[in-house]
């Protein structure tokens, strides 16, 4: 089945005979999978920000001050014995989240840190420049 996204792109005039990866480039647009991974990202810092009530004992914790490279806030899963566990979300986003640098971690707002997000996936080629 294919995506919304995918049939929308097609319908902008002018566009129509790229691949899907041409029309998002040519509309500066993220993929779906690049939107979920910004998403997750962006949840988890209100989490670590307290921003959102989410107790993370017995799920996750964060081990920053046992670091050696990477940022300040470095998590660890807990063990999943379970397969449904394991695709859970803290299980899905800690790389991702481990690899991210100081300065966008330690951002003190919300839109500086959605802003120095944007700048690191441009910077490691997850999203297409701004043209």
């Amino acid at each position: 089945m294919e995506s919304v996204q995918r049939r929308m792109t097609r319908l902008i005039p002018g566009i129509r005979g790229k691949t899907y990866e041409e029309r998002l480039k040519e509309l500066n647009l993220m993929s779906l999978e690049q939107r979920h991974i910004r998403q997750d990202l962006l949840t988890f810092y209100n989490i670590i920000n307290k921003k959102m009530d989410i107790d993370l004992d017995g799920i996750t914790e964060i081990i920053g001050k046992e670091r050696t490279r990477g940022n300040f806030y470095k998590i660890r899963p807990k063990y999943a014995r379970l397969e449904c566990r394991r695709n859970a979300y803290f299980h899905r986003i800690w790389k991702i989240w481990n690899e991210l640098p100081d300065a966008v971690v330690k951002k003190t707002s919300v839109n500086g840190f959605k802003k120095e997000l944007e700048q690191y996936m441009i910077i490691k080629g997850l999203w297409p420049p701004i043209i």
